[in-house]
């Protein structure tokens, strides 16, 4: 039996956003940016509540983050005439997870207590629950632990509702010994509760913005340096931009031209379309957006400044983002919103000569009858082509996550460090098995 529900007009959030830990806060804040400056627009109802905050929870085991943000929505405030709307609700904590997956998971109980009581305050006031969306990374002690807590909690009291998480992976060089533990840990948690993983790789996000910026200086001809130095001034604001406005352009409303009025997301369409199998359930998103004019601040990171612009252009350079390689396509959609008209049957041969698709699927290709020639003029970009693919190349990252940890339990390295918070070996090991299993997923999928 299907969850989709018949969808409607809507004039407030049925969902709720949660960013945990330091990576998933920096995230929001990119995010919640690029929200205030739609509001013009009229796009932002659809992500606030009805006392006209925003719909979301920023969740952090250290202060500095959330501080930061809140600071900087005071400072705005102050500044301009229009009031900037502050997150529902945000919770501070002094200590910290030290880069742990068992103290984020086993030590926050309090915490997790006070979430979970808002969040049900919070859902009882809607019409109707849709889904929650979970930004996070898995490497270190909040987002990894914390984020697995939140994740079995919210399962467990909303079964129904969806559950989609944008979760970030550690670089293959990471500086903590235990992200290989926690990493594994976590995706236990997303692999048994998320109906979605949202899934962006360090390295991976990294040669994606390296990819944009060489865009850019070849279609604007940038000065200030050499192609090779645009490459590596890549910063850590750039990674928290680019992966919020991937996200961005999946879950912006639709806008109907006829009735003009704003359509949400369809999230319920898009999991069963991309996530059909429980065992193969992460999907790479990148988006990309074109501003005719200057684009502002959380834009500037993810636009393609092309003078020749088209959607078919747009659609072309979207796709050419994905890394060349063997690996399949389970499912793709694509999602094409401006006011060029834009065939189906052309997006459709582009996707699937730029990425390869297991043959079983017959309907591999889904391109969003809603999306094509809708308006979009929101916060200076007029176009935005956004491309989701459940692809076999996860199982890459999952794989160097699985052998490292494998490596270090059977030298029994660092266990000491979970054992103290009631995580033994055993946990860590039907963890690892977990992996494996999602890596023989994909490849009796990808091999079928």
């Amino acid at each position: 039996m299907t969850r989709e529900r018949t969808r409607k007009i809507e004039t407030t959030s049925n969902q709720l956003f949660l960013h945990v830990g330091q990576c998933g806060n920096q995230i929001g804040d990119s995010f919640w940016t690029f929200i205030d400056e739609a509001k013009q627009q009229h796009t932002s109802f659809l992500f606030h509540n009805q006392l006209n905050q925003k719909a979301c929870f920023f969740i952090d085991t250290e202060p500095k983050v959330i501080q930061n943000y809140l600071n900087t929505i005071n400072v705005c405030n102050i500044q301009k005439k229009e009031m900037i709307t502050y997150p529902s609700k945000y919770y501070i904590e002094q200590s910290g997870c030290g880069n742990n997956w068992a103290i984020g998971f086993t030590q926050t109980r309090e915490m997790v207590r006070k979430v979970m009581e808002d969040f049900r305050k919070e859902i009882e006031v809607l019409d109707r629950f849709d889904s929650t969306l979970m930004f996070h990374s898995i490497g270190g002690g909040t987002g990894s632990g914390l984020g697995s807590k939140l994740l079995q909690e919210i399962r467990d009291h909303y079964p129904k509702p969806y559950l989609l998480t944008q979760s970030v992976a550690p670089s293959a060089k990471g500086d903590s010994p235990l992200q290989n533990y926690n990493s594994i840990l976590a995706i236990e948690s997303l692999q048994e509760y998320a109906d979605c993983i949202v899934w962006k790789e360090n390295d991976e996000l990294t040669r994606t913005i390296a990819y944009w910026k060489a865009k850019q200086h070849k279609t604007r001809k940038l000065g200030g340096g050499s192609i090779q130095s645009l490459l590596q001034n890549i910063t850590l604001k750039d990674m928290n931009h680019a992966a919020a406005m991937d996200l961005i352009g999946l879950v912006l409303p639709y806008d109907s031209t006829s009735g003009g009025h704003n359509l949400p997301f369809n999230l319920g369409g898009f999991v069963q379309r991309l996530c059909p199998i429980p065992n193969a359930k992460f999907v790479d998103v990148r988006s990309a957006f074109y501003c005719k004019k200057r684009a502002t601040h959380v834009l500037k990171h993810a636009i393609i400044p092309s003078i020749d612009h088209s959607m078919v252009k747009l659609c072309n350079d979207t796709l050419s983002s994905f890394t060349k390689t063997p690996w399949k396509s389970l499912s793709t959609q694509v999602i094409a919103r401006g006011d060029e008209a834009i065939d189906t049957c052309t997006i459709e041969k582009m996707c699937k000569k730029a990425i390869v698709h297991v043959p079983w699927n017959p309907s591999s290709v889904h391109v969003d009858p809603l999306a094509l020639g809708s308006s979009f003029h929101t916060a200076g970009a007029t176009s935005v082509v956004t491309v989701a693919s459940n692809r076999t190349s996860i199982t890459s990252n999952i794989s160097q996550f699985a052998h490292r940890a494998s490596l270090q339990l059977n030298a029994k390295a660092y266990l000491h460090w979970y054992a103290k918070y009631g995580i033994e070996s055993s946990r860590i090991e039907d963890a690892l098995e977990n992996c494996f299993s999602i890596i023989d997923a994909y490849d009796h999928l990808s091999a079928g």
